[in-house]
């Protein structure tokens, strides 16, 4: 184990919680049961087993009797990470804690749908509860083979199907024999990539993102993750736990990593060069599988290449900290926005760039940036946030995007969207971020040509395009569920369903009509943006009658659309939405001239309500061959009106010439009451049957 230096100190405590999370808890309302197979048992918890974000409770199989499982509640709302479910499920990886099925239940403690994650229980239990060694005990001749080789095994498996596990860290790790010899790692789908993770196990651009941005990474983050629990194993603590987070990551940044963890330690031999390999907080730098590999099988890795990092002669002091590393202070800068645009438009930090850290390029870039904020200073790009962001950026392009307290990684966007928009019920600073091209400033501060740049760049701009649209199936809740395929739907009037699929809207909003105000329509902004982002049909000229000024017109739109939607997906008969939308067609129907016609609509409507069928509801209002028998009738009756008008018109100025005669005028005024009381009631006849 590793000696403190100079002299021991007490066991700091468990690291402050880094946010404040609410995860659901509560138990009781008896059994769920998931696909008529597994019974889990709301009574039955398992606190030993819990996540951050989910709560474990007991389960029995009834296919397999006597199998030891348990299921993990997940946070409503909260996305999983649906896309590398099926792939974990189809394999069986060792170190890997084998998660056995998913789905939606009813959960009967929270009174509302939840999605729910089936594992095979560890049966020696969790390794370590907290972040230190927590009475755990391994010698360091052992931590190669159980901890090293076996969960690193797990990250190469993972890394060849293309999945990250971004949850790696002591209180994650498991034995899955009663002995305790097998070593697993935990759960790694019922939340965003590394949401639960404290930002010490984490590499260092994430760390310095918000927990729900910090994206599925690469496997090098994995491979630190490793790297930071087996130094806590050999420490047997945490030995920072007594900083702040920030000035954690701040130190990370200036000083690095290992230097920050190890600076009152000495590791045994035999583990510092694994370690350091594998703590680097450059990822070229960094160790990947292969060399972890080769160190295993006691072979020394080639040596990877290593680049100078770039720090100024003298510090420059902001707030309580004197930082020479650029990307060190581009995170203190963020956080005190009104502080750091002083320092910025002062020129202060403009004459250290060039002065000490002896970058003109950067300078001049920052002195550019003043300048702009100190000309326009009423526009939105020269306020303070935004100013301090783009310097931020340029100071630290391989950093996160940090916008107002909003911080994400490339990758993360979606994560970080998606918990924006539970914990305050709004997408306010992810939308600024697109609206304000935060984004494309990130891009162009990058150097690199890579694929990913262009993958970023082109999502980007499809983002921006999507969220400028202000109509209905745009927005910013259209790029919501754009980047959370996973996140239910959000609208008031089916969250309780957790909808995560666009097959179930229809069924869903159909169980809403019997509890929402009916006055109101079924499709809001969230439906719009989910129906827009998950179906796999052609929707816009849909969209756009949703759009449409006309109340007539758009909830013809309205109802087009959902009897497409039940018609492409062969749905269920639908009475309540049927009933829902035919009480709100009534500026539809009051949009066809004839009151015949306008009759028989009105009369049949009940019938195809009580048939569930909205593509019949739809030919009904919308029928084209009606339409235009409708439009016919108008304007025949429109012609007949004008040649009525025509007529009397020619008679009008034809009255000089039977001016004379009074028995001419006579006539005339005869002629023109006939022709416009004729005129008036063939229009009479058509409009009104």
């Amino acid at each position: 184990m590793a000696e403190a230096a100079p002299a021991e100190a007490e066991v700091p405590p468990e690291p402050q919680k880094e946010e404040v999370w609410e995860t659901p808890t509560g138990s009781g309302g008896g059994p769920a049961i998931l696909y008529d197979r597994f019974i889990i048992n709301s009574d039955a918890t398992i606190p030993d087993l819990d996540t951050p974000s989910a709560k474990a409770y007991s389960v029995e199989d009834r296919r397999e009797a006597g199998s030891q499982l348990f299921a993990l509640i997940c946070t409503p709302g909260l996305p999983i990470r649906d896309d590398i479910i099926d792939d974990l499920m189809a394999s069986d990886i060792p170190g890997l804690m084998k998660l056995v099925d998913w789905g939606k239940i009813h959960w009967p403690p929270l009174n509302q749908t939840a999605m729910v994650m089936i594992y095979r229980r560890p049966m020696g239990g969790k390794v370590t509860s907290t972040y230190d060694a927590d009475g755990f005990r391994i010698t360091e001749y052992d931590i190669p083979v159980q901890v090293i080789k076996r969960l690193g095994s797990a990250i190469r498996e993972l890394s060849i199907r293309k999945i990250t596990h971004r949850a790696i860290r002591p209180n994650n790790l498991y034995y899955i024999d009663e002995e305790r010899t097998q070593m697993v790692l935990g759960d790694c789908v019922t939340t965003p990539p590394g949401f639960d993770q404290p930002a010490i196990f984490d590499s260092l651009p994430a760390a310095m993102a918000s927990p729900g941005g910090r994206g599925p990474g690469e496997v090098k983050d994995d491979l630190f993750s490793l790297g930071i629990t087996v130094l806590f194993f050999l420490l047997e603590e945490n030995p920072i736990a007594e900083m702040e987070v920030d000035d954690q990551v701040i130190q990370r940044a200036e000083i690095g990593t290992y230097q920050v963890l190890l600076k009152n330690y000495r590791l045994p031999a035999k583990m510092t060069e694994v370690l350091r390999g594998l703590l680097s907080d450059e990822p070229d730098e960094r160790w990947g599988t292969g060399e972890l590999e080769t160190w295993i099988n006691g072979k020394r890795p080639a040596a990877l290449p290593r680049k100078t990092l770039v720090k100024a002669e003298a510090p420059f002091k902001f707030e309580k900290y004197e930082l020479t590393a650029p990307r060190a202070l581009a995170h203190a800068l963020t956080k005190n926005v009104a502080e750091a645009a002083k320092s910025i438009k002062s020129g202060d930090l403009e004459i250290w760039a060039r002065s000490d850290l002896k970058i003109s390029g950067l300078a001049d870039s920052i002195k550019e940036i003043a300048e702009v904020a100190t000309i326009n200073v009423n526009k939105a790009d020269s306020k303070d946030d935004f100013v301090v962001t783009k310097v931020s950026l340029i100071m630290d392009p391989t950093g996160p995007i940090r916008y107002r307290g909003f911080s994400f990684t490339p990758d993360g966007f979606g994560g970080a969207m998606a918990v924006e928009y539970l914990r305050r019920q709004e997408n306010k600073f992810s939308a600024e971020v697109l609206s304000r091209n935060i984004l494309g400033i990130w891009i162009a501060a990058q150097d690199s040509n890579s694929p990913e740049i262009f993958s970023n760049d082109a999502n980007f701009k499809e983002l921006r395009r999507i969220q400028q649209k202000v109509s209905l199936g745009y927005g910013i809740e259209r790029c919501l569920y754009e980047e959370n395929q996973s996140l239910a739907c959000q609208s008031p009037n089916i969250s309780q369903d957790y909808v995560t699929n666009v097959k179930e809207i229809l069924t869903a909003l159909d169980r809403a009509a019997n509890r929402a105000d009916t006055t109101g329509k079924p499709i809001d902004r969230h439906v719009a943006g989910f129906i827009a982002a998950h179906f796999d049909q052609d929707i816009e000229p849909h969209l756009d009658a949703l759009a449409s000024p006309g109340e007539a017109s758009a909830l013809i739109g309205m109802l087009s659309l959902l009897a497409l939607m039940q018609w492409k997906l062969e749905g269920e008969p639908v009475y309540g939405l049927s009933s829902w939308m035919g009480g709100l067609l009534g500026p539809a129907i009051n949009s066809y001239y004839n009151r015949t016609t306008r009759r028989e609509i009105e009369g049949e409507i009940p019938k195809l309500v009580r048939q569930g069928s909205l593509p019949d509801l739809f030919d009904l209002i919308d029928n084209a061959e009606r339409r235009r028998d409708d439009l016919n009738g108008f304007e025949e009756a429109q012609a007949e009106y004008a040649t009525a008008e025509a007529e009397v018109k020619e008679l009008t100025e034809n009255e000089e010439n039977r001016a004379n005669s009074a028995e001419s005028s006579g006539h005339h005024a005869s002629a023109v009451t006939s022709f416009l009381f004729m005129a008036f009631i063939v229009t009479l006849v058509f409009i009104f049957g």
